[in-house]
């Protein structure tokens, strides 16, 4: 009997650690031209990638003739402070942390995304030339840097982007480790009470 109080403790402690989650943590909304003949092609390479990297909640906002979203990517990209002259015709905005402005490369998304840590948010990478690009901007903290296209960004303090932990884990540990104390304590209170 003892033991199967400790797994029932032990599975309510788990199902806490995921009901505090993020609802909209892996939530993906993408603003675009309907009229840029480059843009579905480009979709069709970043939506398959986010998927693998866990993003099932991936909206497509057509912004041109839509006031209202036209209005909501102003907010966003004011929220994330970046200027005019660095907006690009197209805007990936994961989770509500970072933005990705124009035809930033695909595999440039990928490995800023699946490392990025909380140091990261706040990080918007501009690239919004079609074909032909060169170099990328990083625009963090009101500051702009240029990276030629083959170098990867090494983040905040040099660790972001490339971390241990993906989006949204580093910040169940806490609740992990709150959850699961108090009911491996009184576990162990169980058990030597039986004894």
């Amino acid at each position: 009997m003892k033991y199967q109080i400790i797994a029932v403790m032990i599975a309510i402690a788990i199902s806490s650690i995921y009901a505090q989650a993020p609802v909209d943590a892996k939530r993906v909304l993408i603003y675009k031209n309907d009229a840029c003949a480059h843009c579905a092609p480009y979709l069709g390479e970043l939506l398959p990638v986010l998927e693998k990297l866990g993003y099932k909640d991936v909206k497509i906002i057509d912004f041109i003739n839509n006031k209202t979203a036209r209005a909501d990517l102003a907010n966003l990209q004011e929220k994330f402070g970046v200027p005019l002259q660095l907006q690009g015709h197209m805007v990936v905005n994961v989770e509500g942390k970072y933005l990705f402005e124009g035809h930033v490369p695909v595999d440039m998304i990928e490995d800023f995304v699946a490392g990025a840590s909380e140091k990261d948010e706040g990080t918007v990478f501009i690239q919004d030339k079609m074909s032909g690009a060169n170099q990328y901007a990083v625009w963090k903290d009101g500051k702009q840097e240029t990276f030629d296209i083959t170098e990867k960004y090494a983040g905040t303090e040099g660790k972001g982007g490339w971390g241990l932990l993906h989006p949204g884990e580093s910040s169940l540990l806490v609740p992990a480790a709150i959850a699961i104390a108090p009911i491996t304590l009184l576990a162990y209170y169980i058990v030597k009470k039986e004894d």
